[in-house]
């Protein structure tokens, strides 16, 4: 029997299909592998040059009412604000959180468990939201917090890399 008949004979479909599927998985494989570690490698050296910080805008909501004119003008720019600086690539995320008399805070001491209404510590300024930034350094993090258009307090921390 010659090899393209030994081919197209059932018998031997199988052996000619594992065969066949074997071989492209592996160079299937092989290719997304190589491509995998090339990204992996890429994204490390990224992240050598390039540090992620969180900035928390700190405000005190007792006096946030969103019907205001002032309040709503601030909200425009607040998302021109966010647009302008995830265009850039500079901000990867963000997000306004609700008042504090919306938290529910969790403790844990000595084993026991406590849920309470309220925010974990009493305080005039709380944590009103937050943006995510991908910068080169601090300087470039408390650069962009200053173009933060209702500026009042921003804390800046940055995040731990894995």
């Amino acid at each position: 029997m010659d090899p393209g008949q030994r081919a197209r004979d059932p018998s031997n479909y199988n052996y000619t299909q594992r065969r066949l599927e074997y071989g492209a998985a592996m160079s299937i494989s092989s290719l997304s592998e190589r491509r995998i570690a090339k990204d992996r490698a890429h994204e490390s050296a990224r992240r050598r040059t390039r540090v992620k910080y969180m900035l928390m805008f700190v405000s005190d909501d007792s006096n946030w009412d969103p019907s205001k004119p002032e309040i709503q003008a601030a909200y425009k720019r607040i998302g021109e604000w966010f647009e302008e600086h995830t265009k850039s690539g500079k901000i990867t995320g963000g997000e306004e959180l609700k008042g504090t008399t919306t938290a529910t805070t969790v403790r844990q001491r000595n084993g026991k468990i406590t849920v309470t209404d309220g925010p974990f510590a009493e305080s005039k300024e709380a944590i009103g939201g937050y943006a995510l930034v991908d910068v080169k350094d601090l300087d470039e993090a408390i650069a962009i917090a200053k173009t933060w258009p209702t500026l009042q307090t921003i804390e800046i921390r940055p995040l731990v890399e894995h």
